[in-house]
Formats: structure tokens, sequence, C-alpha cells
């Protein structure tokens, strides 16, 4: 989730923990038909068989991912998670068919109804783009360059990307009244918020910005909140990230932040290291540094969430400044946490003991003996 001047999260995750189905489709239909409580070994990441689920007049199709004493969670062919109310329910059978992800041209015509005459939806390799009537090239392009940019930036580092299971849908809204009305379906009203993410629609929401062309010229310039927004879509659809386990915040935020620098997004224009460095989110942890406030604050970032919610601002520039030191100078063990983290088990929480672990285990030693090294770098090989 981005902010205008700033970056945010607006929370659209699941309840974590909660109860994986089984591999065995019939078994989750048992699941759903009684109160039985099935849980999968945490070893096992198979993907459930898909079933057909009738509540009310909808037939759903899916695989049947999680669920607990309420909800049942199923991811549908087009990568949305619905969450379903268990006691609505009719019947649940097991599909005929097995569980194949839509194609482009499927939710083209999907969000084409969705959407209707006001909107445009444009296709590239791996987007589906609704947005404001104009050319292709102008609207849908440059979410494609951006995916490519970081597919790039990983395997100039040692790892080769899978490509996305689904396309990738993008919605550019015309106007900031109709963003805030998606906003009020979320639940989550708030006018500073630009644009987000959500894992569980597997959808990038923004809107058109006034000052924005009608379509004419080579493409509209992505935003901070574009590029911030589209690497947490690309992050938790090529395995950088586990849409469905638990993922430290400043892990994905700290990566999202950092590739809003143009020297990381595009480094084939802008090579530099000053380039590359995120200058806002620089100069306020410089100036925290230089007042004496940043002192063991890096293992309250990765102990936990909490951060992010007591002291926004100040988290998301310490995951920045964390995640900047390890992809510039550490990049093997950097790499090293993002795997461990997509590695875990879904819909299951990721305790303090176990982040400070794998970051101590993975980083060798301590954060109190790491963390002046961080500020060494930032405030001296970094200077502006």
């Amino acid at each position: 989730m981005a902010l205008a001047d700033s970056t945010c999260h607006i929370s659209m995750r699941l309840p974590i923990p909660l109860r994986r189905c089984g591999g065995d489709s019939i078994i989750c239909a048992l699941l759903v038909a009684s109160n039985c409580l099935f849980a999968l070994p945490a070893w096992c990441q198979t993907r459930p068989q898909p079933i057909e689920v009738v509540v009310g007049q909808r037939q759903l199709v899916g695989s049947p991912l999680a669920h607990n004493e309420t909800t049942l969670y199923l991811l549908r062919p087009d990568g949305r998670l619905t969450q379903i109310d268990r006691r609505r329910i009719e019947t649940t059978t097991p599909s005929k068919h097995g569980f194949t992800p839509a194609n482009r041209m499927d939710l083209h015509r999907q969000l084409s109804d969705e959407f209707g005459r006001a909107y445009q939806v444009s296709v590239t390799a791996h987007f589906v783009v609704v947005h404001p009537p104009g050319p292709h090239a102008y609207w849908a392009e440059p979410f494609e360059r951006l995916l490519h940019q970081l597919i790039a930036y990983f395997e100039r580092r040692g790892w080769d990307l899978p490509r996305p299971e689904f396309p990738l849908v993008a919605v550019v809204l015309n106007t900031r009244e109709e963003f805030d009305r998606f906003l009020m379906r979320s639940g989550t009203p708030n006018r500073q918020v630009v644009g987000y993410y959500s894992p569980i629609s597997n959808r990038l929401i923004t809107y058109r910005d006034e000052g924005e062309s009608d379509g004419r010229g080579v493409g509209f310039r992505p935003s901070a909140t574009i590029v911030h927004e589209v690497t947490h879509q690309a992050a938790f659809n090529l395995g950088l990230h586990s849409r469905f386990a638990e993922t430290p915040r400043w892990l994905s935020e700290g990566l999202a932040i950092m590739f809003e620098a143009r020297g990381v997004h595009n480094s084939v224009q802008y090579g530099s290291l000053g380039d590359r460095r995120h200058d806002r989110q620089w100069k306020y942890l410089h100036d925290r540094h230089a007042a004496g406030a940043l002192s063991g604050r890096l293992r309250e970032l990765i102990q936990d969430d909490r951060l992010f919610v007591s002291e926004p601002e100040l988290a998301y520039a310490l995951a920045w400044g964390l995640t900047f030191y390890l992809a510039e100078t550490r990049n093997t063990d950097y790499l090293r946490l993002l795997r461990t983290s997509a590695a875990r088990s879904d819909f299951q929480p990721y305790p303090t003991a176990e982040r400070i672990r794998d970051v101590q285990t993975i980083l060798g030693a301590a954060p109190d003996e790491w963390e002046p090294r961080v500020w060494n770098y930032l405030f001296g090989a970094a200077k502006p």
C-alpha cells in the first residue's frame, strides 16, 4: 500500500493461523460439511485438488487452501482467494477437472464485464490492465516493463525467478472518488492512500492522477506508488514472498521501497550508487542517526511487525535501510533471507523467536553486532 508522501500497508492479509486443507478434495469436502478440524503437515505444500462449492445461487470452483471454524478459503482460477462463510455452503463436491489458471483472454472478458464501458482492458505478456480509454502501449506496457526490470534485477544477482502462475491484474481507475469507493468496500477508507496491492484479490488498484495525459505520448510515467505496488504484486507472484505464508513486513516493504529508486527499477539508464539510494528514506534515517535515535531499532524491526503500527515512518525507513544494505553488500545473504521466508508453511505464524533465529543464522551474528555496520555503510560509503 502506498501513500502520497510515504508508504503504508492496509491490512488485507489472512487471519493467521488457519488450517490448511488436505491434498484430497474429498477430504476437504468432508471437512466443510462437518466441523472436523483437519490440518496438513507443515512440510506438505501440495495444492489440494479443486472442488465445486454451491453457495445460494452461486457455484464456485477452486482449490480449497485453508479454513477455520467459520470460513473456507478457495483459490479461484483467476488468482483471487475467495472467503466463503461455511454456514452458507449447501454442497461441496470434487471437481471433475483439474485446477487450471485462467488465461489472459478469460480475464479480459471477465474484467470487461466487471468494469463496463467506462474502461478499456489491455493485455500484455503477463498483465491484464483495466484503464481509462486510451492506447494499450500507453497504459499497459509500463506495468510489463516494471515486471521485467524486477525479474532482471534478481537474475543479475543469481536468482532466476519463475513466471507468474496467474495473469497479473492491475486496475487504474478514472477518479479519486472511484478509488475511495474501492477502499470503502475493503473496510479501510483512507484519503492518503493512493494505491494498493491485495494478496487476497491478487490485484493492484490505483487511479489516474488529475494531471495525467489522456493517453497520448509514449506512456504514462509510473509514479513511486505504481513501482511500489507492482513490486509487491510481482514479489508475491514470483516466489520472492509467499502469498499465503506470513512474510515479515520489513522484507516485503523494504523490497518495495528499494525498488522505488530509479537506479533499482531502471538500472540501464541510471547506474550509479546514488541512483539506487532512496534519498528521502536515507535523509530520514540520517537525521535520526545523528540524533542518536536508532540504536537497537533494527532488532525491533525484525522481531515482529509491531513497529509498523507504533512508528510507521521509522519502520518503513528502517526496512529500506536494512534491505538496501543487504542487497548492496551481502547479496547472497539477502537472497537467503527471502528464500527462507518464502519457504515457510502457508497460513502459519512466524513467531519472534524464529524470525530472530533465521536472521541471526543467515547473517552470522545477533542484530546488535551487525547493526553498526548498517549505519556505517549508509552514512559512510553512501554519502549524498
